[in-house]
């Protein structure tokens, strides 16, 4: 298991969920290889929804034999929180690449600001407990 969770993957053991029909060009700058686009859900895929302590909710894909339990909530919250901050960091890399600024240290210090406090409210916002569990087969 990786430090990060991985698109297209278990969140909590990274056996691949989807087919990957796409991934990010291997010169590309930070996500290289990384999942892209992706297809069907793989048969035994699952969704569980959590309740966070902000009481919004959050859903997570599984693999068929993963079934975290409240012990595993902090690491999985740690390996999503990673996940959505290279995401962003790369998005944010990306939009700047194509637009008038050269790297993250071109954001404004009002837009650094509000990246950083969007990932730290997610931070302290952790999973509490599993309030719906569905096969992504009865979902599509």
């Amino acid at each position: 298991m990786s430090d990060t969770r991985l698109a297209g993957c278990c969140a909590l053991c990274d056996v691949p969920i989807q087919e990957v029909t796409e991934r990010v060009p291997r010169d590309a700058e930070g996500m290289a290889g990384h999942p892209l686009r992706f297809g069907a859900t793989l048969p035994g895929a699952k969704r569980l929804t959590f309740v966070l302590a902000s009481g919004q909710i959050a859903n997570c894909s599984f693999c068929g034999d993963c079934d975290p339990q409240p012990s595993d909530y902090p690491a999985l919250w740690r390996r999503i929180l990673r996940a959505h901050r290279l995401e962003s960091d790369n998005a944010q890399r990306e939009k700047l690449r194509h637009g008038a600024g050269q790297s993250i240290q071109d954001l404004t210090e009002a837009q650094q600001w509000v990246h950083l406090q969007t990932w730290l409210a997610m931070r302290d916002d952790v999973p509490l407990g599993v309030i719906a569990r569905q096969a992504w087969s009865e979902i599509r």
